[in-house]
């Protein structure tokens, strides 16, 4: 989770190693998006810069929420990274002092303390500078180790406990977007007299440098603070149900192994009538112990039909390492059972909640878990549905399940995906009533077979 205050003050060239480690990126906007409803023991936490002041809790309201959501994750040791305002927030959350300080812009030294040198700073020591852009500094918090510090500024980078670390200056600036940073600040540049050009060039000349640094910076705290053994990779793409698909179908009925880097998603259906929630929990892990060890189990629980459960090889996912159960919300479902739902697919472990339309209620069902949520987009028209989209977003879901019914021609579902993805910047999950299909963009989301026969 990445909590943003400017958008072109994102992750820069952190962004690429993350979604390389198998993590998924979602933005969280201050000011616009609630932030109770971020989840306090995300995998990750990025608190990114901005223009205000970590002490402006009058002015912004959230900054007040930014520092109770920091403070959990500090008394958790939880993976928590800070930049600039985001760094004086973690030194608040701890406890310490932000006040006004030498403003610091452009690329300057920093100095490397001996734990810097020899932890996730070790790229900045052969030639230790990096882009600055402050006019605030923090004191170093009690229990703090100091990492680096600068002529100006004596906190540069400091780490709490195990895996809280905070950068006064930007490690994740992005050389090629760096002209966002001169417009978007272009009133501050000439309030201080400082030359665009000159800030300009000393990227030109040193961005290149500074990328390398920045992106074995996030690679090694990464490493440091998220072993590879608990990570995840996300499904990205799926194939369609010949050539390997078939095989591969027949290499589970043999039990043979999979071709490397292919793995079925294990669909698990489980009707309510006549099953009690713990049964279904029973039920559900005797079924996993079944699944092949690489399978990526869909764990669908359906209140039609009669009372059975069964396995169906539904599709293929390219995937890299780890198990993704998916919980399906039914389409039929009431709004009580969508709860129960919610509250069933965090006991079994699930990754990620698909479904429902009681979104508000699902969201405060599955907070402070790592549910991933995509509630089912009504409607029919691609107007319609990019306006629910957006308010499913602005709500704090992870994505939208956008489903194409039987007999809807391929142009319609193209404009729908197509209005959906041009307003938010949600992960899609592609539902098809008929057999699986590839979609022409392979990185807009799953394609999954939704029929129901039996194995």
């Amino acid at each position: 989770m990445v909590v943003r205050h400017l958008a072109f003050e994102d992750l820069g060239v952190f962004a690429g190693p993350i979604e390389a480690a198998g993590f998924r990126i979602h933005y969280v906007e201050a000011g616009v998006d609630d932030l109770r409803l971020a989840a306090a023991d995300a995998d990750l936490l990025f608190m990114l810069g901005g223009p205000i002041s970590s002490n402006d809790e009058k002015d912004f309201s959230f900054v007040a929420d930014e520092i109770a959501l920091l403070s959990q994750r500090i008394a958790a040791d939880l993976p928590t990274m800070g930049i600039c305002l985001g760094a004086q927030l973690i030194a608040r959350a701890a406890g310490a002092r932000v006040a006004p300080a030498t403003a610091e812009i452009g690329i300057a030294p920093i100095a490397l303390t001996d734990a810097g040198r020899d932890g996730v700073l070790a790229a900045f020591a052969p030639l230790p500078a990096a882009m600055h852009w402050h006019g605030e500094a923090c004191e170093l918090p009690s229990g703090a180790t100091l990492l680096a510090s600068s002529a100006d500024c004596a906190v540069q980078a400091f780490g709490l406990g195990e895996r809280v670390i905070a950068f006064q200056f930007h490690p994740e600036l992005a050389p090629a977007a760096f002209e966002q940073w001169l417009i978007g600040h272009s009133a501050e540049l000439s309030m201080r007299g400082l030359s665009v050009h000159d800030l300009r060039g000393e990227v030109a000349r040193f961005g290149a440098e500074l990328e390398r640094k920045g992106r074995t910076t996030i690679e090694a705290w990464l490493d440091a603070v998220a072993p590879r053994a608990r990570r995840v990779r996300r499904s990205t793409a799926t194939r369609g149900a010949g050539g390997t698909a078939a095989a591969s179908t027949a290499a589970i009925a043999k039990g043979q192994a999979l071709p490397r880097n292919v793995a079925p998603i294990v669909q698990f259906m489980l009707t309510r009538e006549g099953v009690t929630w713990p049964d279904a929990l029973r039920r559900y892990r005797r079924l996993a112990a079944r699944m092949p060890d690489d399978a990526l189990p869909w764990v669908g629980f359906s209140n039609r039909g009669p009372s059975e459960a069964r396995l169906e090889v539904l599709g293929y996912a390219i995937h890299d390492d780890g198990r993704q159960v998916v919980v399906e919300i039914a389409a039929s479902t009431t709004p009580a059972d969508e709860i129960a739902t919610a509250e069933l697919a965090k006991r079994v472990g699930a990754s990620c909640l698909i479904g429902g339309r009681n979104v508000e209620a699902v969201l405060h069902t599955i907070a402070r878990s790592p549910l991933r949520y995509f509630p089912l987009l009504d409607g029919d028209a691609p107007c319609a549905l990019a306006a629910e989209a957006l308010r499913v977003q602005a709500l704090g879901a992870d994505g939208v399940l956008l489903r194409r019914q039987a007999g809807t021609d391929s142009a319609h579902a193209a404009a729908s995906l197509a209005a959906v993805r041009a307003a938010t910047h949600l992960d899609i999950i592609l539902a098809d009533e008929g057999a699986p299909q590839s979609p022409a963009d392979a990185g807009t989301g799953v394609w999954a077979r939704t029929t129901t026969t039996q194995p």
